[in-house]
């Protein structure tokens, strides 16, 4: 059986292959025409289950300091993926990773300081 730790540390792992595949097909749609479509689509077929699996992470993380580290990518896939669906499917999502991004940055400061206490 499986621990919940063991489930942790997989879906960790495995949510950035899926990121990686995901900004991939997004470059490669823009660089691309030909199959832009099928691009597109692997874009945003990988992007659905990566913010899924962060959303699992927050949800399920050990302790504080896991759960703002995935905060933190959280708000940073969110950022990115609303960037990627304002250039491949021009959508006005320009507020949305501004708003993502802006987030992220301000709960840097309250990360960094539980890492640093974590470590010391």
């Amino acid at each position: 059986m499986v621990s919940k730790s063991q489930r942790f540390i997989f879906l960790e792992s495995l949510h950035f292959p899926f990121w990686i595949i995901k900004d991939a097909s997004w470059f490669a749609a823009i660089h691309f025409l030909l199959y832009k479509e099928s691009l597109q689509l692997i874009s945003l077929t990988f992007a659905i289950p990566t913010i899924a699996i962060t959303g699992y992470l927050i949800y399920s993380a050990p302790n504080k300091l896991k759960r703002l580290e995935n905060i933190l990518l959280g708000l940073w896939l969110i950022a990115n993926t609303s960037w990627m669906l304002t250039e491949l499917y021009e959508l006005p999502l320009v507020w949305l990773s501004i708003t993502s991004f802006g987030l992220g940055l301000l709960l840097m400061t309250p990360f960094l300081l539980l890492l640093k206490r974590s470590i010391f």
